[in-house]
């Protein structure tokens, strides 16, 4: 049997393409179920998840439905600011999740666990922010150059 270019190629095409239908199979559906299943164990409660979109049909529903109202001064403006969010946690309590898209998103309303959260920096972090590195990086270099 002779190995021609074309013999090799193929395989390996087909390989990559595997690898990458399993990551995103992984992305799409296995994490996020994962995650639903490890934050419903931890007490957590929130809408099931729905392939790729999450909750943001419903986020932007809620955001079309409020836009549309007048408030007032005595009104509570949570409803008005946050509807979805503000909907979700009477929905499901103070401490709940929702999707937005394949990533989970957890509401923590109870002073108590804020507390013992913001006290551990190190362990609970926010996720990178890209464009606030970009404008401190910036900054500093103009600060710099003074």
């Amino acid at each position: 049997m002779e190995i021609t270019p074309f013999s090799v190629v193929i395989p390996v095409i087909f390989l990559a393409l595997a690898t990458w239908a399993l990551k995103l199979v992984n992305w799409v559906w296995l994490r996020p179920k994962k995650l639903e299943k490890s934050l419903r164990d931890h007490g957590l409660a929130g809408n099931p998840y729905r392939l790729l979109i999450g909750d943001l049909g419903e986020y932007s529903a809620f955001a079309n439905h409020t836009k549309s109202k007048t408030i007032s001064l005595s009104d509570d403006i949570a409803p008005h600011v946050l509807p979805y969010v503000h909907h979700v946690i009477q929905k499901y309590g103070k401490n709940s999740f929702m999707w937005f898209g394949p990533n989970p998103r957890v509401n923590i309303v109870e002073p108590d666990l804020m507390k013992e959260i913001m006290s551990k920096p190190n362990l609970f972090r926010k996720p990178p922010d890209p464009l606030g590195e970009i404008i401190t990086e910036h900054v500093a270099g103009n600060i710099l150059e003074l």
